[in-house]
């Protein structure tokens, strides 16, 4: 089953602390971008720099492909954005020459674990219907 939705906190590294300062989601193929407004002001005072994609920090972005600028954070020009989501995810897409790194946000996991199981009831409960259905021929 295809996931609904799941976000990833872009963290900045001070050296001290980890300060969210965005979040990239995806929901139903489509992929959204949008600052910490406190965060990305409390990090800037430690070198973080707007994206130049997005400059603007008050602005939520959207496209209907992965964003170029996390897209070009992982190797594999042959990847869907499906695949690059799930690597950015898994691997925290950590690049040397900065200090982000991409955290799942582990309550939208949850969510799609639970369509899952909902769905996985509502069969079961369709198979035994039939299997019911079938005893009384």
């Amino acid at each position: 089953m295809e996931k609904i939705n799941e976000t990833l906190f872009i963290m900045f590294n001070n050296g001290d602390n980890k300060i969210k300062i965005g979040e990239l989601s995806k929901c139903e193929n489509k992929y959204y971008f949008k600052y910490d407004i406190e965060g990305a002001k409390k990090a800037s005072e430690f070198g973080f720099e707007a994206f130049p994609n997005f400059p603007r920090i008050n602005a939520q972005y959207f496209r209907e492909e992965i964003f170029s600028c996390f897209r070009e954070r992982i190797a594999g020009d042959n990847l869907d954005d499906e695949e690059l989501f799930d690597i950015i995810k898994s691997t925290g897409a950590r690049l040397a020459e900065d200090n982000l790194e991409f955290v799942l946000d582990e309550s939208t996991s949850g969510e799609t674990e639970k369509i899952s199981k909902d769905d996985k009831k509502e069969e079961e409960k369709e198979e035994q219907d039939i299997e019911e259905k079938e005893e009384e021929k």
